[in-house]
């Protein structure tokens, strides 16, 4: 679409406040924006950090008629935390809507809570995408947070890992981002036994997760487990970079 691609350049150059003029003029006239250009357009002014001018647009493009996407609710949630406004992120995400329920949705808030070192509201937030992929059932989703609760992690991990039966079709990112978040809150011990468990279960450890796993370790002067998941990232010819 040509006019997305327009736009497109016109945000990376830095021109919101001319792209937004020209996409009023279009919504006037008869060649009116549909929701990818909306969407570049939202994404500019979080990217500037004016997140109530994305959040204008995003009620300007209901007015219009049109409905916001994945992409759409994900740029938003992710502004929305880059500017510490993480309540209103949340908000975004529990109204009633489907979109905003999608993997990358959820993903987002996973991580955001991780860097925040919130990691109980991480693992809660990856029971209900499970829950609604339908690999968890209520009375699961609760047993499994329950044992993450009272310390038992690994009991926990291997039941997830026993139910959830998409994993090979929706992908292993939430693994990962749990097993990083476990190193930002200083649990690298429970961290440690994720990755144990992903290579017991042949599930790929990202790089990034290794480098934080590693760096941890080293600072907790564990070496030998450094060592053990170095040589990991080797026999999978990693190209570690620096934290």
């Amino acid at each position: 679409h040509s006019g997305n691609k327009s736009i497109d350049t016109m945000v990376d150059s830095g021109s919101i406040l001319k792209t937004y003029k020209d996409l009023a003029q279009l919504a006037d006239s008869d060649s009116s924006p549909d929701i990818k250009t909306y969407n570049v357009l939202i994404n500019g002014f979080c990217k500037e950090g004016n997140i109530d001018g994305a959040l204008k647009l995003l009620n300007v493009l209901q007015l219009k008629g049109l409905s916001p996407d994945s992409v759409t609710y994900n740029t938003l949630i992710n502004g929305l935390h880059r500017v510490g406004r993480e309540e209103e992120a949340f908000k975004l995400f529990y109204a009633k809507d489907d979109f905003r329920h999608s993997p990358a949705v959820y993903r987002s808030l996973m991580k955001w809570s991780c860097r925040k070192r919130k990691i109980l509201v991480a693992f809660s937030l990856w029971m209900k995408y499970l829950k609604k992929i339908s690999c968890l059932d209520d009375e699961a989703a609760n047993e499994i947070e329950q044992y993450f609760k009272d310390g038992e992690s690994e009991r926990a991990l291997r039941r997830i890992l026993e139910l959830d039966t998409r994993r090979n079709e929706l992908g292993f990112e939430p693994y990962t981002i749990w097993l990083i978040g476990l190193c930002q809150s200083g649990r690298f011990q429970e961290a440690l036994m994720v990755f144990s468990v992903l290579r017991e279960k042949e599930i790929l450890v990202t790089p990034p997760s290794c480098v934080k796993l590693i760096h941890g370790l080293c600072k907790r002067e564990q070496l030998d487990a450094a060592v053990d998941v170095f040589s990991y990232s080797l026999d999978n010819k990693f190209k570690l970079m620096s934290r």
